[in-house]
């Protein structure tokens, strides 16, 4: 998707698929959010919408993790977020709950 849209092809109700191509060529740098919506020749509010969209349905990526044997760990753990939040979690915390937490901490 690297050419501008053709002036008779601009009031095309664009589909998923268009969506998802222009707001991963988004995450992948070099383009501004204005830059990108003049260059698709879309209003920059829908392509804000579609970017919101796109990150809230990605899935948190979670990173295995190896538990040392020893005594039972009762101060629980804590999760560093990629954009620097930090969250503690204790022992026992509902793990549905903390996803969502995180889900909301990553914007």
């Amino acid at each position: 998707m690297s050419s501008k849209v053709p002036p008779n092809m601009r009031h095309l109700r664009r589909d998923e698929q268009f969506w998802k191509e222009v707001c991963a060529e988004y995450r992948r740098g070099g383009q501004t959010r204005p830059a990108l919506a003049a260059k698709y020749d879309v209003n920059e509010s829908t392509l804000n919408y579609h970017l919101s969209k796109a990150k809230s349905a990605r899935a948190p990526m979670f990173l295995p993790v190896q538990v040392a044997s020893g005594p039972a760990q009762t101060a629980g753990v804590e999760v560093v977020l990629r954009n620097g939040a930090v969250v503690r979690v204790e022992v026992g915390a509902d793990v549905e709950y903390v996803a969502r937490l995180v889900r909301a901490l990553q914007g």
